[in-house]
């Protein structure tokens, strides 16, 4: 049974204006696609720690989004397609890597996969990979952080982050994803590179009756 995905949602936000923006990513979500049968999700806020840039975070039926952030509903939506991969689209063993190729998850994601793979941000992303050749502490920082960035998991979310903010009508959630890509050489897809890749997502949510 398709319901929306915010029913799902306990809401633990101590910060009121923070909690408006959370709840209108779930709002926006809601109009994009619905969900089977989640788990109860607790979103909570936390205060930023110095030295530490990170903005939201997944871990076990939690969301968390950073009350220092600067784009709270593109973050939450970020958050909530990890969440979504833990709990939907998984392979049955939960210790079991995020594989879209595999037909544990749904066939639909191999076609994802392959549309991905074929984007120019994701040849970018290895081109850029293939130059750091120098073994210096800045290079081996930056190669971790593309190789996060290339992660089966990580390419779900952000991609279906911009799904999201292509296909519903939210202006706020768009005005943050147009910034977010603008300020970004190939953490997201321009308008025609993603075109293939929101097919396929589309494809994947309707597979399961979400659409």
């Amino acid at each position: 049974m398709c319901q929306p995905l915010s029913m799902a949602i306990l809401w633990s936000v101590s910060n009121k204006a923070l909690l408006g923006r959370i709840q209108d990513a779930f709002k926006a979500i809601d109009e994009v696609h619905g969900d089977g049968q989640l788990p109860r999700i607790e979103v909570v806020d936390f205060k930023p720690v110095r030295g530490v840039d990170t903005m939201g975070g997944y871990h076990k039926c939690r969301i968390s989004v950073s009350s220092a952030v600067r784009a709270p509903m593109l973050v939450t939506v970020h958050e909530v397609a990890h969440m979504l991969a833990d709990h939907v689209f998984r392979p049955r063993n939960p210790a079991a890597p995020f594989a879209p190729d595999s037909d544990l998850i749904c066939p639909e994601f191999r076609v994802w996969w392959v549309a991905i793979k074929s984007s120019k941000a994701y040849r970018m992303l290895d081109e850029r990979l293939l130059r750091l050749g120098v073994p210096e502490r800045e290079t081996e920082q930056e190669a971790s952080d593309l190789h996060y960035l290339r992660s089966s998991e990580e390419l779900w979310a952000r991609s279906y982050s911009q799904f999201v903010a292509v296909t519903s009508s939210n202006a706020q959630l768009k005005a943050e994803f147009i910034k977010a890509r603008a300020q970004s050489e190939f953490e997201y897809w321009s308008d025609r590179d993603f075109s293939v890749i929101l097919s396929s997502m589309d494809s994947i949510l309707k597979a399961r009756g979400w659409r």
